[in-house]
């Protein structure tokens, strides 16, 4: 594997900083993820530093996720059903 040292390399605080969160947001995006996915980083010297590619990437990602309609569940269903009696018995209903 080759790195490229001309590479952008952001700092999890800078990271922090450019997205508008927390640190602590950033160290989770980097250690657990986000839905399935994790922000690669690397140790260089002490400090931990996000490529700015892959963070554009992680971004791109997620706001890719987000654009898709979330699969509505069993326990959903069922309380739009209720709610949907509930404005009938008011006469609301459609």
């Amino acid at each position: 594997m080759t790195i490229d040292l001309q590479a952008e390399r952001l700092t999890l605080n800078a990271v922090a900083r450019l997205c508008g969160v927390h640190l602590a947001t950033v160290w989770r995006w980097c250690l657990k993820g986000v839905d399935g996915r994790v922000l690669p980083s690397k140790k260089i010297g002490g400090r931990r530093y996000v490529l700015r590619d892959e963070l554009d990437r992680f971004i791109a990602a997620q706001n890719q996720s987000d654009d898709s309609p979330a699969e509505p569940t069993r326990e959903s269903a069922r309380r739009a059903k209720a709610a949907e009696s509930e404005l009938d018995e008011i006469g609301i209903g459609r």
